[in-house]
């Protein structure tokens, strides 16, 4: 598939989550808060109270949905990195070859002096 394709919908995703779980947050907050109004005949203050945490809750499901989402790609790129490296014996015998190079290295600084 396509990279620009997948960044698209995954981008579209939390765009659509957001919103969606926005106007449900907004509909409950303004529900909840003119029936506490109602309830206590306290006029607008439940009303602001809810849809201020409506606000609230929304912002902090979106900055969620972005932390997860670049915790997911920062994942992602170390997984690509460690396919990349040598493992197992191929490891060991990296580690061998680059020490015994350095000991080379040595040998050769010592005798020419």
């Amino acid at each position: 598939m396509d990279k620009g394709y997948f960044d698209f919908a995954k981008y579209g995703s939390i765009g659509i989550s957001w919103v969606l779980s926005t106007s449900i947050y907004l509909y409950l907050g303004y529900k909840g808060g003119t029936y506490l109004d109602g309830k206590l005949g306290s006029a607008p203050i439940f009303l602001l109270l809810g849809l201020l945490l409506a606000i609230g809750l929304s912002v902090g499901s979106l900055i969620g949905e972005i932390v997860a989402l670049t915790r997911d790609m920062e994942d992602r790129k170390a997984s690509s990195k460690r396919q990349h490296e040598p493992v197992g014996r191929a490891l060991d015998r990296e580690k061998n070859n680059n020490s015994s190079q350095e000991e080379d290295r040595k040998r050769r600084g010592n005798g020419n002096r």
